[in-house]
C-alpha cells in the first residue's frame, strides 16, 4: 500500500485568527470546550446571518477540525472531520483569500489528506478491507481538491532540508488502493469500477497495470459479458503489446464449459489480430487435434458426425502454426500426429470392410469387386495421409535437432521430440520398413533417458 507519513505539531486552533475574533469564540476554544464552540457554531449557523461569512465557515471548519483530532472530543460529532472539510471548502468558495486558510498554507487539508491515508494504510494492514476503501476513498477526494487549486505545502523534512508536499488530481496508486481493497471485501463490482478507471486511462509502467487488465477481463468474463471482456483484452494489447495472456480468461472460460465453438471462436479472433502468438497457436493447434476425436467412443471406433470438418478445421491450425515462425518444429510434428491418426483412422475404416465365409470351404470368399475397390481406394488414402505424417514429422526431428545445436531446445520440446520419434517408428513399421524401425526406436528409447 502507499503511504505518505509526514509529521507535524499541528493544531487547528492555529487557525482562529480573524474568524475567532470575529465571533467570539475565544474563551471556549482556548478553554478547549469544544462541545460550548460546536453548540455557539451551530447557533450561528441557524440564525443565517453567516451564510455568506467565508471568516465564519473556517472558523466551523477548525472547530470540528479540533473535534475530530481531540481524543476527548472526537466522539461528539461522528463525521466531524468531513463536517469540517466542507466548512473549509465553503469558506473557500465564499473567499478564496481566506487569511487564516491562506497563512496556514491550506494546512487543514493536508492535514486531513495524510490523516486519511495514514488512515486507510492501518485499516488495510489489520484486514479491515472495506472500511481502508473508504478511506482511501477520501483521502482521493482531498488530494483531488487540492491538486485543483494548485497547493502546495513547503516544509523542512526530517534532516531539515526544504521539502514540498503535493498531490494529483487523478492518483493512479491511490485508486489502485481502493480497488484492491473492495477486492479483499469483497465487492467486486465495486472493484472492477475502479480497475476500469485505471484501464480507460492507458496507463502503462506501473507493476500492477497487466494485472488490472486481467482482473477487468477476468470478472467481464465470469459475468458472462465477453463483448466487454473482448473490449478490455483489446485495449489491454494495445498497451501491452508484447504481452500474450490477456485472452487466456476467456478461453479458460470456454474451455471449461466444453463450449468448443465458442473456444474455437475466440482462439480465431487472437489469431486474427496477432497472427504470430505461437503460445496461443501451440494451444490452439493441440485443442483442435484432440477436439477431431471429442466426444465419441474409441472403444467403439466410432467417430464424430462432423468428422471430417473437424478433421479440416485441426489441419488448416496446424498449417497456420507451421506457417508463423521459421522454429516451427512443433507445428510440424503436431501436423504429423494428426495425419498419422488420420491413417489410422482410415484403415479401421478400410478392416470394416470384411471377407464373408463360404460356409463349404469355411474360407473367405473373395470380395465383390466394388467393395474390393472401395478398400483399396481407403488403402491408398491411409498411405497419403501416413506419407505427410512421415514428412511432417522427419522435418520435426531434423527442426528439433537444429534447435539443440543452437542450444534453444527447451524442457517443452522433450516430450514433443520422443512423441515424433515413437511416431516414426510406428510409421515405418506400417511401411514394412524394418530397418528405419529398429532407427527410430533406438531414437526413441533415448529420449527416454
Amino acid at each position: 500500500m502507499k503511504k505518505v507519513v509526514l509529521m507535524f505539531a499541528f493544531s487547528s486552533l492555529a487557525l482562529m485568527g480573524t474568524a475567532q475574533k470575529m465571533m467570539d469564540l475565544t474563551l471556549d476554544l482556548i478553554g478547549r470546550n469544544f462541545d460550548k464552540a460546536k453548540d455557539k457554531i451551530i447557533a450561528m449557523e441557524a440564525g443565517g446571518k453567516f451564510a455568506k461569512n467565508a471568516d465564519f465557515y473556517a472558523a466551523k471548519g477548525a472547530t470540528y477540525d479540533s473535534i475530530a483530532n481531540n481524543p476527548k472530543f472526537k466522539g461528539l460529532v461522528a463525521d466531524a472531520g468531513e463536517v469540517a472539510m466542507e466548512a473549509y471548502k465553503k469558506a473557500i468558495s465564499l473567499n478564496p483569500k481566506q487569511v487564516d486558510l491562506m497563512n496556514s498554507k491550506y494546512w487543514p487539508f493536508f492535514g486531513a489528506y495524510l490523516k486519511e491515508n495514514d488512515r486507510a494504510s492501518n485499516l488495510f494492514n489489520v484486514g479491515k478491507y472495506c472500511e481502508s476503501a473508504e478511506a482511501f476513498k477520501k483521502s482521493g477526494e482531498i488530494a483531488t481538491y487540492i491538486a485543483k487549486n494548485k497547493w502546495e505545502y513547503a516544509y523542512k523534512d526530517n534532516d531539515g532540508k526544504d521539502a514540498i508536499l503535493k498531490t494529483l488530481e487523478f492518483d493512479a496508486d491511490n485508486t489502485f488502493n481502493i480497488a484492491l481493497c473492495y477486492t479483499k471485501c469483497p465487492k467486486l463490482d465495486e472493484a472492477n469500477n475502479y480497475m476500469q478507471i485505471l484501464a480507460d486511462k492507458k496507463l502503462k509502467g506501473k507493476d500492477y497495470d497487466q494485472s488490472v487488465y486481467n482482473n477487468i477481463i477476468g470478472y467481464h468474463v465470469q459475468k458472462g459479458n465477453i463483448d466487454l471482456a473482448d473490449k478490455y483484452t483489446i485495449l489491454a494489447k494495445e498497451v501491452y503489446p508484447e504481452a500474450d495472456f490477456f485472452d487466456d480468461a476467456a478461453l479458460d472460460l470456454f474451455r471449461k464449459k466444453k463450449d468448443f465453438n465458442a473456444l474455437f471462436a475466440q482462439y480465431d479472433k487472437i489469431i486474427a489480430t496477432s497472427p504470430k502468438n505461437i503460445r496461443v497457436l501451440k494451444n490452439y493447434c493441440i485443442e483442435q487435434n484432440n477436439y477431431v476425436y471429442e466426444g465419441v467412443d474409441p472403444a467403439k471406433n466410432e467417430l464424430a458426425v462432423d468428422y471430417d470438418a473437424r478433421v479440416v478445421k485441426a489441419k488448416e491450425v496446424n498449417e497456420k502454426g507451421i506457417a508463423a515462425t521459421d522454429e516451427n518444429a512443433f507445428f510440424l510434428y503436431m501436423n504429423g500426429q494428426l495425419h498419422n491418426n488420420l491413417g489410422y483412422d482410415i484403415i479401421a475404416k478400410a478392416k470394416q470392410i470384411k471377407f464373408t465365409i463360404d460356409p463349404k470351404t469355411k474360407k473367405p470368399k473373395p470380395l465383390a469387386p466394388e467393395m474390393a475397390k472401395k478398400r483399396e481406394a481407403l488403402k491408398k488414402q491411409a498411405d497419403a495421409a501416413y506419407g505427410v505424417a512421415l514428412n511432417n514429422l522427419l522435418e520435426a526431428e531434423k527442426k528439433y535437432n537444429a534447435l539443440k545445436v543452437a542450444n534453444k531446445f527447451v524442457k517443452g520440446d522433450k516430450q514433443s521430440f520422443s512423441s515424433a520419434l515413437n511416431l516414426l517408428s510406428q510409421i515405418y513399421e506400417y511401411k514394412g520398413q524394418a530397418d528405419k524401425v529398429t532407427e527410430y526406436n533406438t531414437k526413441y528409447r533415448a529420449t527416454l533417458n
